[in-house]
């Protein structure tokens, strides 16, 4: 367990927080916007591989937020009857070499996609073949550790991305 997973965890317990586990096919509403959780379809040893993987469907626009899964779990997404076409994706496991599949960023045929990574980290993330991946794709990439904070919002018909470095 990650300091952040176990600082999380004490926080929720320590402010009462109702934590609700979730599990693929389950839905909800926040706002005018529909959420479907796509993952963990089931248990996993690799706790990576039980992050929430979320579709966020708002107005015409959609985004994949993928947490930290890796291809396994894309290939068990695709095989599932899940409807993953998004507009944006949050790249999985920061960019890693074992996300992003291939057949997977095609289904998904996003226009944009974010990676969450620090600069010069000790992992090398994010991969030179997840980028290429996505430049074969015409989809555009938002690196954290190139573009800084990335602010996306969305009125439900268009998608603005901003970049604001530190």
């Amino acid at each position: 367990k990650s300091p952040t997973y176990s600082n999380l965890i004490e926080t929720i317990s320590e402010n009462n927080i109702n934590a609700i586990s979730v599990s693929a096919g389950d839905t909800f509403q926040l706002g005018s916007a529909f959420i479907e959780v796509l993952s963990p379809l089931n248990q996993d040893k690799e706790l990576n591989n039980m992050s929430v993987v979320l579709k966020i469907t708002y107005g015409d626009t959609k985004f994949l937020f993928q947490g930290d899964s890796d291809k396994s779990i894309e290939q068990q997404i695709l095989k599932s009857d899940f409807d993953i076409s998004a507009d944006l994706i949050k790249i999985g496991h920061h960019g890693s070499n074992t996300s992003s599949y291939a057949p997977y960023l095609d289904e998904v045929n996003p226009k944009f996609a974010v990676v969450s990574c620090n600069w010069d980290n000790n992992y090398g993330h994010p991969s030179l073949p997840v980028i290429e991946r996505l430049l074969e794709r015409n989809i555009k990439p938002y690196i954290t550790s190139l573009d800084g904070n990335i602010l996306i919002t969305s009125d439900g018909k268009a998608i603005r991305i901003t970049t604001i470095k530190n």
